[in-house]
């Protein structure tokens, strides 16, 4: 069975971390989120891939090449324009033969794809949509399902969870080939906007399956902030050869990073060929690799993208994003939720609020 990732997402909601690559590619714990993906495939047996491709494709052609250093083979589609979900999964219809499992390349999970499968197939159903339960179904939409696990209806934007229940689409679906009889051939076209509501009317056996497993979506800074702390606290449980594990203090430092004396690091991810300055305080942070820091910085809750540079003493609080090889002086402070665009270069002695920016 063939496996179709959607790796083409711009991103918008997660810049400036997606300046130079997809957001499937922003690492989870010093790797690729496709990584990890592809981990999880390969878990249950899918070998064969097929990855749909839009926004800076190179960012994912040229790290995972045709998959073989990975165990898996990895066809490549690069839309010439933005189809929409189903309408990109369209352009991979020539290579599918039967039954198929089409996987959001923004989320991250241990779903155990073997159960989906065969929840599929026991039902004869000609689509199975993943669902899964959050906190705030809002942002998601709920999903509706019966006690035949019969999908009911969509809420596109419910007013609560309690009105509506927390179970929402997972972004992964099992269709069989048929499915593309009700895609039109050219166009737009989505899964959760059309596809599915038209399923829902034409057909009483669009099935849902429930599941408990771990699911985050990678959409903004925080989630993708606290989908790495997840992984480095062990609650994603992910597995696959070559994982990364944390160790008791939950700390990750990437090879050729340099501490220097007297740094403090909790709860962090520190990427490969860093440079910490004495008398720093890392807590709860996400750093990408090539990042400098000066003496005396105290971050708490960030992310600080790819090569930059923050200088001696500055501070970075919760929820503040530094994108790509920024360069911010001495004694900068940069309050919660601000977002510091790639290459920007900050004057020492600058304080930033988010309504500056």
């Amino acid at each position: 069975m063939k496996a179709v990732i959607m790796a083409g997402g711009g991103g918008t909601r997660l810049r400036p971390l997606t300046h130079r690559v997809s957001k499937c590619m922003v690492p989870i714990l010093n790797r690729p989120l496709l990584h990890w993906t592809i981990d999880l495939l390969r878990k249950h047996n899918f070998s064969d891939l097929i990855f749909l491709l839009h926004y800076l494709p190179e960012s994912v052609t040229s790290y995972f090449g045709d998959g073989r250093r990975f165990g898996v083979n990895i066809q490549y589609i690069e839309a010439e324009a933005d189809y929409g979900t189903a309408g990109a999964v369209r352009l991979a219809k020539n290579l599918i033969e039967s039954t198929f499992v089409v996987f959001s390349g923004d989320v991250l999970t241990n779903l155990n794809l073997s159960e989906l499968v065969r929840f599929h197939k026991d039902r004869d159903c000609p689509a199975t949509l993943a669902i899964t339960k959050v906190d705030d179904p809002r942002p998601f939409g709920s999903v509706e399902v019966d006690s035949q696990h019969r999908i009911r209806r969509f809420i596109e934007k419910p007013a609560s969870a309690e009105s509506y229940g927390r179970d929402v689409n997972a972004g992964i679906y099992v269709l069989e080939r048929e499915i593309f009889e009700d895609i039109p051939d050219a166009g737009a076209f989505y899964f959760a906007r059309d596809l599915f509501p038209g399923l829902l009317r034409q057909r009483s056996n669009f099935c849902g399956f429930s599941s408990g497993s771990y699911w985050r979506d990678i959409g903004n800074p925080d989630s993708y902030r606290s989908a790495n702390l997840d992984v480095l606290d062990n609650r994603a449980e992910l597995t696959g050869d070559g994982g990364v594990k944390s160790n008791e203090q939950k700390v990750i430092v990437g090879g050729g990073s340099e501490l220097g004396p007297d740094v403090t690091i909790r709860n962090s991810i520190i990427g490969e060929s860093c440079r910490i300055g004495h008398g720093c305080s890392i807590n709860n942070t996400v750093l990408w690799s090539g990042v400098v820091l000066g003496s005396d910085c105290r971050l708490d809750g960030a992310v600080v993208a790819e090569s930059a540079q923050l200088g001696h003493r500055t501070v970075v609080e919760r929820g503040a994003v530094v994108g790509q090889e920024a360069s911010i002086g001495p004694n900068c402070h940069i309050h919660a939720n601000v977002k510091v665009n790639p290459y920007a270069e900050i004057a020492g002695g600058v304080t930033m609020y988010p309504e500056e920016l």
